[in-house]
């Protein structure tokens, strides 16, 4: 399959439409073709030098990648975050490594930030994507390990030149404090579908180690990169993306055919004169196992000296997700589902694939990780970094490869090998179990649902423990030889959750072999629809809304609801969630739902059964749900523009907002916050509003862009929004606004926030400090956890100070010289916080030099 003498050419017509005919024409980009993985070719592949230039080389690197149309080459980075530009010689097809060609450098390795990506963390922060756009060079930086998201900067801008002193930024993207969803991979939009996505550019992020901080599968946000002129704030809008509470592609803990946690997404590429985007990257397809990797199998499942289980994963032998074996994957979008997000018609998290194709390369590396992805739109070409590809003694430098798309010659992209079967437990353990249900939630109290727990591995006879979740988790008896539990709720659980743990027959421990969860939500009285069954039944259904969530009370929403399959004229009956579910009226054949509420629904949330017309049963043959949030009176300032164009002078375009002490605070503290906007007319007009359960404006438009404020109680949602208008602007919106959190709570005030620029590490003062944990949250009670502080800067012996919060920040002792606190907790905290205090030696003022906290909750007796 992969020899030289293999040609196969795919003739796709409508895939050879230019861009510019496509955008000259006027044609309407949303009738083009999608991109199969039929039309896929592979091309071959070429080397990278294997020499160092700049005191740098290829070793061990590869990652990002971007094409230069301007010198027909490719950026790419090394291991220490430098990037050199290699020219692209003819590909060649072949397994044999040495019989590929090398590239040649055009420019050797420098810095692209020209130092400073201190900006974005003082160490851990790596060089994600970068794009040639125009006649620049924009790259964006993430924090690899960020448990406390503390990232707030990510994009920059430089020209080609690599030795010219040309840096800009580092600027945040979309919103500062969601850094984890924007500051990877990047792709330029074709000309087509500009106009339909908003902007000439996409960035995204997908499964950073602290899975909730980021996307959990592709992401896709519109943005202008010639806006980047400054570190200001560059807007964007989401495209696509999956949230931690809209899990739609799959959840961390399993392994999912689209997403799980071991799923890496490092390069995008929207194919001009299509319709499709296509996400590179690599998917576990193994059983999910957190643990400590191993090859020998005889470890697996036990635990090793941190107290971890081994998991079996012989290309790895790293603690964390382990999902083996791993294969290489391609996600495949229909930009026509981007789009309607960017109207307003879909939400980003409910757009998914229309293809995910696993495929192989002819160079095989265990490790099976794609390094990123330069596209050339002129000849439809992707190039593909392999990262560790070739073995060249101890080198390990990545390999190019070549994908063209469409009518082109070469060999046709091959599925992967099938995967090996995987490792038996050993030792009579249980490896894994999962848990299925005979209804789908939610269901209403007073059902009963029946649970079975499917395991792998073990001594038989298994025995398993069945856990409910209703604000703390509770046992459902004792071992039982059972794999199924009957449950029937008697009341509502908003939060429902179901755990099973496995063991083996001769385990005589009151511990899980293994063990799995599923979240299964008891709320109102609507019971969810039985599978549909036969051809004349609706097979799915979905639903769209005409405005995005949060709206305000008295706004009119328009549900749009459309089946699939089911015998004409449809019936539909639609339902409102607002503490509990309510139907709207009964059966109608009208596929819409006009809805205006008159109060506020925090968790709201509408659903639309659907039948065939002969269907005479009060149930759904299909259904579906949306969230859909309505929340105070006050309607918050549109976000600026995404348009490429500068906005006009006249108006504000950003605005940024800041406060003169951290959160959270406790009532009585004065905290001052201040705005500081861009473009408009002066002197600025600004507008201010409190959160605290519905937005109330604080007075009416002033020329101060200063807030004062003295709160008595406690906010524990807290937040802070500023609008501002220009001089000449008498109408009653903002121009643009920003918002921040700032909680309330307790009476103790939080810990000083640490200085933003670090200072070098000779600095007699600490500047920055991280928290790690012997345990992952949450943690039952009883359980040690060991926190562990890891200070940067200072003079030694460097003093701590340690906090937990439990509605009220309380301090654990008094300073010491102890970089660890072990917390045994005896009662629940559905909220716990662990915060360190850090100091130099010599520093006898009771207050921290830098300080960070970590949320880690206890819940509920074992």
């Amino acid at each position: 399959m992969w020899k030289h003498c293999c040609a196969i050419a795919c003739a796709l017509g409508a895939l050879l439409l230019s861009t510019t005919a496509s955008s000259a024409g006027g044609n309407d980009p949303s009738t083009l073709p999608l991109v199969q993985f039929a039309d896929l070719i592979y091309a071959g592949s070429f080397r990278l030098p294997g020499h160092f230039v700049n005191g740098d080389s290829f070793s061990i690197g590869g990652r990002p990648v971007a094409f230069n149309p301007a010198r027909n080459s490719l950026f790419v980075g090394s291991r220490s975050g430098r990037l050199a530009e290699i020219t692209i010689p003819t590909p060649v097809n072949s397994a044999n490594i040495n019989a590929l060609p090398f590239a040649s450098f055009v420019q050797g390795f420098a810095d692209p930030t020209e130092g400073n990506l201190w900006q974005v963390a003082s160490d851990d922060v790596s060089i994600d994507g970068i794009l040639v756009h125009g006649n620049r060079l924009y790259g964006s930086a993430s924090i690899y390990y960020d448990a406390n998201n503390i990232q707030r900067v990510s994009h920059y801008s430089r020209s080609t030149s690599l030795s010219a002193a040309s840096f800009v930024g580092m600027a945040p993207v979309w919103r500062a404090d969601m850094s984890g969803f924007v500051s990877g991979y990047m792709a330029n939009v074709p000309a087509e579908w500009q106009a339909k996505l908003g902007a000439t550019a996409i960035t995204g992020q997908c499964c950073l180690p602290i899975a909730w901080r980021t996307s959990w599968g592709p992401s896709a946000f519109a943005w202008e990169p010639t806006r980047l002129t400054s570190r200001d704030l560059v807007p964007a809008t989401p495209l696509l993306y999956y949230p931690h509470d809209h899990h739609t592609l799959g959840h961390w803990d399993a392994t999912g055919p689209a997403y799980g946690g071991t799923t890496q997404i490092n390069g995008v590429a929207i194919i001009a004169g299509t319709r499709t985007v296509l996400y590179f990257g690599r998917n576990g397809t193994g059983p999910f196992c957190y643990g400590n990797g191993t090859a020998d199998q005889s470890l697996v499942g036990t635990k090793g000296p941190d107290n971890e289980i081994y998991c079996y994963d012989p290309t790895s032998p790293a603690k964390g997700q382990h999902a083996y074996p791993y294969q290489y994957q391609i996600w495949a979008y229909d930009l026509n589902d981007l789009a309607a997000v960017k109207a307003g018609t879909k939400q980003p998290w409910d757009v998914v694939p229309y293809g995910v194709w696993p495929f192989a390369l002819p160079t095989p590396e265990p490790m099976v990780r794609i390094g990123g992805v330069g596209y050339d739109s002129a000849s439809k070409t992707i190039y593909v970094s392999q990262l560790l590809a070739d073995q060249d003694g101890y080198g390990y430098r990545p390999l190019i490869h070549a994908l063209k798309v469409g009518g082109a010659t070469g060999s046709p992209m091959p599925a992967p090998a099938p995967a090996p079967a995987p490792a038996p437990a050993p030792g009579g353990r249980v490896s894994t179990v999962a848990i299925s249900a005979n209804k789908v939630a939610p269901q209403p109290p007073g059902t009963t649902v029946t649970f079975t727990a499917t395991p792998s591995g073990g001594t038989t006879p298994l025995q398993y423990k069945w856990w409910t979740y209703d604000g703390s988790w509770k046992p459902v008896g004792g071992w039982t030889s059972s794999n199924t539990f009957a449950w029937t709720p008697s009341t509502t659980y908003p939060a429902g959750r179901i755990t099973v743990w496995a063991k083996s027959a001769g385990n005589t421990a009151d511990e899980a072999e293994a063990s799995v969860a599923m979240d299964f939500v008891i709320s109102g009285t609507a019971v969810a629809p039985p599978p549909s069954t036969g051809s004349t039944r609706v097979s799915a259904v979905a639903i769209s809304a005409n405005k995005i969530a949060p709206q305000p009370p008295g706004t009119t929403v328009t549900f749009s609801a459309a089946p699939t399959g089911g015998g004409a004229p449809l019936q539909y009956k639609w339902w409102i969630y607002d503490g509990s579910w309510k139907p709207v009226g009964g059966w109608t054949t009208s596929s819409t739902f006009a809805w205006t509420p008159a109060t506020t629904y925090p968790a709201g949330r509408v659903t639309v059964w659907a039948k065939s017309a002969t269907n005479t049963a009060d149930e759904a043959e299909a259904s579906t749900a949306m969230d859909f949030v309505i929340s105070g009176t006050a309607i918050a300032a549109p976000a600026p523009a995404p348009a490429p164009a500068p906005a006009p002078t006249s108006r504000v375009t950003t605005v940024a907002i800041a406060a003169n002490k951290a959160s959270p605070q406790a009532p009585g503290t004065t905290v001052t916050f201040s705005a500081t906007p861009t473009g408009g007319g002066a002197p600025h007009q600004y507008k201010w509003w409190i959160y605290d359960g519905s937005w109330k404006p604080v007075g009416s438009w002033t020329t101060s862009s200063t807030f004062a404020w003295t709160p008595t109680v406690a906010y524990p949602a807290g937040r802070v929004t500023v609008w501002v208008r220009s001089a000449a602007n008498s109408a009653d919106e903002a121009e643009a606004s920003a918002a921040m959190d700032l909680v309330i709570t307790g009476t103790a005030v939080a810990a000083p926030a640490p200085a933003p620029a670090p200072a070098p590490s000779t600095s007699p003062r600490v500047y920055s400090v991280k928290i790690g944990a012997t345990h992952v949250s949450p943690q039952p009670l009883g359980t040690t956890v060991t926190f562990v502080a890891f200070p940067s800067g200072g003079t030694g012996p460097l003093q701590y100070k340690w906090w937990i919060y439990d509605n009220g920040w309380k301090v654990v002792g008094g300073w010491t010289t102890s970089s660890t606190l072990a917390w045994t907790p005896t009662t629940a905290y559905p909220y716990g916080r662990i915060t360190v205090w850090v100091r130099s030696a010599a520093n006898p003022v009771d207050e921290a030099e830098a300080s960070t906290a970590m949320d880690f909750t206890i819940s509920g007796t074992r």
